[in-house]
């Protein structure tokens, strides 16, 4: 039995929409997550239970503001990389959708997508690699956006 790249077509549309489902899912969990557990320091100089309890003479106010930095630094972080995983995701889903219609716009947003996966190691990986195989092929051009490869020329 022969597959042909419509199949191919539908099956990365439905790859792209659970994969990214799963992952906002995911992305919404995490920062579910660190939004609740991560606390940033608080600067100990100006609170006042740590001021009214705080006797010792050898205070290092300078290394409690560079605690407090790391702490926004690494919220920061986590923060885009959740904002990262979820435009990834919504795209994912976009793309999805518009592989399962055949427009011409979906090919574009699945190479991105594609390429988005490959880090996610295993599974966005080997969807990635399946996309990019499916979304190169000059029949699959031909079907998106109606060009054939072969007929365009260098000037």
């Amino acid at each position: 039995m022969k597959t042909t790249v419509t199949t191919h077509i539908k099956i990365l549309g439905i790859l792209n929409i659970v994969l990214g489902s799963i992952g906002i899912l995911f992305i919404l969990g995490y920062l579910a997550i660190f939004g609740l557990t991560m606390e940033l320091p608080h600067d100990r100089a100006t609170n006042p239970t740590v001021m009214a309890t705080n006797t010792s003479a050898h205070y290092h106010g300078r290394d409690d503001q560079d605690i407090v930095l790391l702490g926004k630094a690494i919220l920061g972080l986590v923060i885009f990389a959740g904002l990262a995983g979820l435009a990834v995701g919504i795209l994912s889903i976009i793309s999805g959708y518009g592989l399962l219609n055949h427009t011409s716009w979906c090919r574009t947003l699945g190479l991105i997508v594609a390429v988005c996966y490959l880090p996610i190691v295993p599974p966005g990986t080997a969807v990635g690699v399946y996309g990019l195989m499916i979304l190169l092929n000059e029949e699959t051009i031909t079907l998106l956006t109606g060009k054939n490869t072969l007929d365009i020329r260098p000037v």
